[in-house]
């Protein structure tokens, strides 16, 4: 798999505090913890389709570096717009001297 970086991503962690909310929730905020160059590319309604049984909107898939401390529960700014990881992170290596990490991602909704 061959991709070529065409933006850069900022990886958002929630950063828990010691105090709850009105509704016993832990507060907390996202707070910017790495920014990596990715290959940013849309999911086709095919792929779609055969991904998860529908077509979705506003969904993605990135490839960057394989060593990028990327968890499910991150979400990812791109251009100012927010979007969050749709299942796990996968590593991927296809016999190339060079290996890769794939996300699917989703464009939040609101704000």
């Amino acid at each position: 798999m061959t991709f070529f970086n065409n933006t850069t991503v900022s990886v958002l962690r929630l950063e828990l505090e010691d105090s709850y909310d009105d509704y016993g929730e832990l507060n907390g905020e996202y707070t910017t913890v790495a920014e990596y160059p990715c290959d940013l590319q849309g999911i086709s309604p095919a792929e779609s389709m055969k991904e998860y049984g529908e077509i979705l909107k506003d969904t993605y898939k990135i490839y960057l570096q394989d060593d990028a401390d990327i968890r499910p529960t991150d979400r990812l700014k791109i251009d100012d717009t927010i979007y969050s990881i749709i299942g796990t992170p996968t590593p991927s290596n296809h016999l190339l001297p060079v290996s890769h990490l794939k996300l699917n991602i989703k464009k939040e909704r609101g704000g």
